[in-house]
């Protein structure tokens, strides 16, 4: 319960005041319950295998709300980006994706759908780090967009293995050149009536022998010298394939 005293009249000898008393249980109990939802939601937002963020819609992204887990994506403190304090999210976004990503943004909300994107943030050692973004508009009651509300998680992994295996798909393991299959690939791509060009064989069966003689080790090291040789020729429209099985 909570007393207020206000004096209403004062004289030399006596004054009269009047008590208010309120009771403010629902009021505390409200207070707490307030407290211990954003305590949990702290709880939750600081362990989530992503960054919780809460933005505004301007040229900057300024930042209302940032979950420490920043901190380990780029190497900044969240502190940093809160009202652009130190820097601005946009500011450690790669150049390249910038108005890429208003771009998508601003359609995707125009629909009312989610955001949905991959872009590249620039971390405080100059590392590339690769974000999937989902994030949704958060509108007022006139309908007007106020906030953009969502998570980034970190796929910087996951796009290194996929880019190795895309690698690892289209090149010969021992010389690293393209494979029978890449070669298939922009063998079938090129325009054979438009486009004029020549193709080379170069065959190595004669080497074939030494793997009985001097050993498989011994045929692939010399086999990775010769196409080091060779492929210090290539360019742009000079490609060097091992075509085999």
């Amino acid at each position: 319960m909570a007393l207020t005293t206000f004096v209403i009249e004062r004289r030399e000898d006596s004054f009269t005041y009047i008590m208010i008393a309120e009771d403010i249980n629902k009021r505390k109990t409200a207070e707490k319950k307030l407290k211990e939802s954003e305590r949990s939601r702290k709880v939750i937002t600081d362990n989530l295998m992503g960054v919780v963020y809460r933005c505004r819609p301007d040229k900057d992204w300024t930042m209302e709300y940032l979950s420490k887990r920043i901190f380990d994506l780029t190497g900044y403190p969240a502190s940093d980006f809160i009202l652009n304090e130190k820097r601005s999210f946009e500011s450690i976004i790669a150049p390249i994706w910038k108005a890429k990503i208003r771009t998508e943004l601003t359609n995707a909300i125009s629909k009312g759908k989610n955001f949905k994107e991959e872009y590249q943030l620039i971390a405080k050692n100059k590392e590339i780090k690769w974000v999937y973004d989902l994030g949704e508009g958060v509108f007022d009651d006139d309908g007007k967009l106020v906030a953009i509300e969502g998570i980034l998680i970190d796929i910087s992994e996951q796009k290194k293995y996929r880019s190795q295996l895309e690698y690892n798909a289209e090149h010969d393991l021992l010389t690293n050149l393209y494979n029978r299959q890449k070669f298939h690939q922009i063998f079938n791509n090129y325009d054979h009536q438009q486009e004029k060009n020549a193709l080379f064989v170069i065959s190595l069966l004669e080497f074939a022998p030494f793997i009985v003689s001097h050993g498989l080790a011994y045929y692939n090291k010399m086999f990775k010298e010769i196409s080091d040789s060779l492929v210090k020729l290539t360019n742009q429209e000079i490609l060097l394939f091992r075509n085999h099985e």
